[in-house]
């Protein structure tokens, strides 16, 4: 009797840092329940940098996949909450540039403060984008409609809950024009 059984058993994961423990944690979480060992193998001759080993809040979506939060992960690590960047001499020697991390500032009315607006090239545009997001499971905070006169958009929310939208202005008052152009 053979055994035909070419399963993965094993995976080594050669280089520590956050690339290799990130994937190891990944592979860990993605395997569960199964009998598949993992091997992460890092150097003791190498110690920790310490500079540039911050990161971006992309890293919760990460850690929530995982099945950790935030206060696990940052009493585990020793890791302390970094609320942005400061780029020094950003476009000249003496500018700086602060790019903060998370929500800051206040809403006006019904314009978020994080408000950006994607112009399309037709109202059909604007449909298929939502259809589009409604695909993804993204949340649409208001359906596509005219919201003005001649403004339809789409608002969604991006997966850090900025509120995007895709819109077209003016596509009515075009088409009337070129019916008047024409008569």
């Amino acid at each position: 009797m053979t055994n035909d059984d070419s399963r993965i058993r094993s995976m080594t994961i050669v280089g520590g840092g956050t690339a290799g423990w990130m994937a190891a944690a990944a592979f860990a979480r993605h395997f569960q329940g199964t009998d598949l060992r993992i091997r992460l193998i890092e150097s003791d001759d190498i110690g920790t940098i310490g500079v540039g080993e911050a990161t971006i809040p992309t890293l919760r979506r990460f850690y929530a996949k995982l099945g950790m939060s935030d206060a696990s992960v940052m009493r585990a690590t020793g890791a302390t909450a970094k609320l942005g960047i400061l780029f020094e001499d950003w476009r000249a020697r003496g500018d700086a540039f602060l790019h903060p991390f998370g929500l800051y500032g206040e809403d006006f009315g019904d314009v978020g403060f994080h408000h950006y607006a994607f112009a399309l090239r037709s109202r059909k545009d604007v449909d298929a984008l939502q259809d589009f997001l409604q695909d993804l499971g993204a949340t649409i905070v208001d359906p596509a409609g005219e919201y003005y006169d001649d403004y339809y958009a789409v608002f969604f929310l991006d997966p850090d809950g900025l509120k995007l939208e895709g819109m077209k202005y003016g596509e009515r008052r075009a088409r009337e024009a070129r019916k008047r152009a024409t008569a």
